[in-house]
C-alpha cells in the first residue's frame, strides 16, 4: 500500500516559526503549501533555490517584492490552481 503523502518533520525557534507563519498567511499561503513550493523549487533547480552566499552588503535592490500569493506562485512558476 503506497500513501498519496510524506510527513516531514523539523524544528525551528518559536519566534521564526510564528513570524514566518504571519507572512504567510498575509500571503494566503498555508505553511504546507510553502514547504511544498520550496521543495518543488529544489527539484525543478535541482538544488537550493536561491543563491546561498556571504554578501558585502544588503542592499533593497536585491529583493524582489511579493505583491500576493497569485504574484509569489507566477515568481516561483508555480500554475494557479
Amino acid at each position: 500500500m503506497s500513501s498519496k503523502t510524506a510527513m516531514i518533520r523539523a524544528r525551528t525557534t518559536p519566534k521564526l516559526k510564528k513570524e514566518a507563519e504571519e507572512i504567510l498567511g498575509k500571503l494566503g499561503i498555508k505553511p504546507t503549501d510553502a514547504i511544498n513550493i520550496f521543495y518543488t523549487q529544489i527539484v525543478i533547480n535541482k538544488g537550493i533555490p536561491f543563491n546561498i552566499r556571504l554578501e558585502e552588503s544588503d542592499k533593497e535592490e536585491n529583493y524582489i517584492k511579493v505583491k500576493d500569493a497569485k504574484h509569489l506562485k507566477e515568481l516561483i512558476g508555480l500554475k494557479d490552481e
